[in-house]
């Protein structure tokens, strides 16, 4: 992750080397442009990094994790991330 104050990059180490980008204190986009990691905003709840996207690209496998569960393009996503430990 690198963050800067208006953006939280996210750098995926898999095969393809996606990069996701958050930003920061803002409003989604509208109307939202479907991609495959959709619209990311996020903000600081105390010491929590709050993500909340929506606008996921539908395509012809539409699952959302390695278990196959199926989304839409309804799907709205809100994560939460904490440090744990130093």
């Amino acid at each position: 992750m690198i963050q800067t104050p208006d953006e939280v990059v996210i750098l995926y180490s898999n095969p393809n080397h996606e990069v996701r980008h958050v930003r920061m204190n803002a409003k989604h986009a509208t109307p939202v442009t479907p991609s495959w990691y959709g619209d990311s905003i996020g903000h600081y709840e105390g010491d929590t990094l709050v993500v909340d996207t929506v606008g996921m690209k539908v395509g012809a496998i539409n699952v959302i994790d390695r278990a196959g569960s199926p989304y839409s393009k309804d799907l709205h996503v809100v994560e939460r991330y904490r440090l744990i430990s130093y």
